[in-house]
């Protein structure tokens, strides 16, 4: 009720929107803003809608190792300078050309690991949350569908989901944001298009500028590999260069045959390279933080699938070995976990350890902090200097009114990255109340109250809980609000009441776990007869 009695007033009319990232989150956002009446542009950078259920070759080479966290603006800077004589925000000398440009090695590199990265997504991914969850409210998956499904099924989903809505003309592949900035009332983004011919062999390259009256941030939260600064590792990688890859470079279990392979992490993408690499694999070690069994149900579970061959290590100590006579460390191939046992023989090392946010596209409009303000989403400069736009820590933007409207700007919003772990689902009601903000069918409370709310604010249940009881309260965080604004502002409209699960889904929530172990155990078969062969 407060903000119909004090709400934030937007100093212009929202009419034509930039969406960025074709994924599930910027597909829902895109869908719910044009079904409103919105002038919409959807950018994705990759060559298909989907985000990270595309599978896409070659790999992303380019790792920072470790990752450097504490040193992002000098990141982002040797990042755009890295190849050809571009600084900056400018592009490589050679893609300056209004001609198309051969696919040189140098441009490939470029496009790889700068234009359009390639995705998180693995040759055998699949879902593990059952497709009656996963589907659109008024886009369910067929009905014949299987319980879990490959990648190839879910960007199939995703990309029929944007033509069933009309996105396809609204929808600019290939082309990636490089630099989004306020001027005015206005958003100007700085885009590049790279578009290969027919052939592969050369690529069309056009940078262009465009504005808008509000932007919606759709990247998702599975871009910028993390690695922690162990001890020894910045050594160990250069004396053994190309050993150390992150479980965003992993394609397929066969460029892992006869080796030895140390998995370092403890979650979803750990167990699923440990689980895959094993089949090929001459032997797998998996090594993670803290005790194997956890108070987290859902992590439980999935760490259950890991085969009996895969020896279980506790978190790495250092990238080194103990010399026996001065007692130094060495750095000589040898790791040494925790408990001080060691491993020499390691041939492949797989950081799953997770991802960073960088959105370097704010450039020196954001800031990155480790002070999390004691969990707070509310972050205040400590000095005199004037407040960054965006301010994010490793996993999170701070500063964010229900984790979707900068609190600073509301009409910048991202969607796609709550705090907590979801489904897509969830992305639809973010999609939703998106739209009816922006259209004004809902209100924001003023900017002090929506700091407020970010400060007081906490978990209506355990961060990584998922169940049908865990989803229908995370939408109370936002439907009873969309709901009592529709009836209070725009009754005459009659909107529909956004209700949250379904409670059918409830009984498929309960059978699904058991379901999936029995799917993995048969794909697990599957792929131990292949490696056989």
């Amino acid at each position: 009720m407060e903000a119909l009695h004090d709400p934030y007033l937007f100093d212009t009319p929202i009419s034509n929107v930039a969406v960025i990232g074709a994924g599930p989150s910027g597909l829902a956002a895109a869908k719910s803003l044009l079904e409103q009446g919105f002038d919409i542009q959807l950018f994705e950078r990759n060559t298909k809608v989907g985000g990270n259920w595309v599978f896409s070759q070659p790999a992303q080479s380019k790792l920072y190792i470790p990752s450097m966290t504490d040193q992002h603006d000098a990141w982002l800077e040797k990042n755009k300078t890295e190849v050809g004589s571009g600084s900056g925000n400018q592009l490589p000398s050679f893609l300056h050309s209004l001609s198309p440009v051969k696919c040189t090695k140098e441009v490939e590199y470029w496009l790889n690991n700068h234009h359009h990265p390639s995705t998180a997504c693995y040759q055998n991914l699949t879902t593990n949350t059952a497709t009656p969850i996963l589907g659109s409210f008024d886009f369910p998956w067929p009905k014949d569908s299987p319980y879990f499904v490959s990648h190839t099924d879910v960007q199939n989903y995703l990309q029929n989901y944007a033509t069933h809505f009309g996105l396809d003309k609204f929808t600019h592949l290939n082309t990636s944001l490089d630099n989004v900035e306020k001027k005015g009332t206005k958003w100007e983004l700085t885009l590049t298009e790279a578009k290969k011919d027919a052939s592969g062999e050369y690529v069309s390259i056009k940078q262009y500028k465009s504005t808008f009256d509000a932007v919606v941030i759709a990247t998702g939260q599975f871009q910028d590999p993390s690695i922690p600064p162990l001890e020894g590792l910045k050594e160990f990688n250069t004396l053994f260069p190309g050993k150390i890859t992150h479980s965003k470079q992993f394609r397929q279990a066969d460029d892992f045959k006869n080796k030895n392979v140390l998995v370092i992490g403890g979650r979803v993408s750990a167990v699923d390279v440990a689980r895959i690499v094993s089949t090929k694999a001459k032997q797998v070690y998996i090594s993670y933080r803290g005790p194997f069994e956890t108070k987290i149900g859902i992590l439980d579970l999935i760490r259950s699938v890991i085969p009996d061959n895969v020896i279980h290590k506790p978190g790495v100590e250092g990238f080194w070995c103990k010399d026996p006579k001065s007692g130094n460390t060495l750095v000589d191939g040898t790791i040494t976990f925790k408990d001080g046992t060691t491993v020499n023989d390691i041939d492949a090392i797989v950081f799953a350890t997770g991802y960073q946010m960088k959105h370097s596209y704010f450039g020196s409009a954001r800031t990155l902090t480790t002070d999390t303000e004691n969990g707070s989403s509310l972050f205040t400069c400590k000095n005199d200097t004037d407040e960054p736009l965006v301010v994010m820590d490793k996993s999170k933007v701070h500063n964010t009114y229900k984790d979707i409207f900068l609190i600073s700007d509301p009409t910048l919003a991202f969607a796609g990255a709550p705090r907590h772990v979801t489904i897509t689902p969830f992305f639809e009601y973010q999609a939703q109340t998106i739209a009816r903000v922006w259209l004004q069918q809902a209100q924001l409370p003023s900017q002090e109250k929506m700091k407020t709310f970010s400060l007081q604010r906490t978990q209506v249940c355990p961060v990584y809980q998922m169940d049908h009881e865990s989803e229908r309260l995370r939408c109370q965080i936002l439907l009873p609000w969309l709901n009592l604004h529709a009836h209070k502002l725009v009754p005459d409209l009659n909107l529909p009441t956004l209700d949250g699960p379904a409670d059918s889904l409830e009984p498929i929530w309960s059978d699904s776990a058991a379901a999936w172990l029995l799917f993995i155990k048969k794909q697990q078969e599957a792929m131990k007869s292949e490696g056989q062969e």
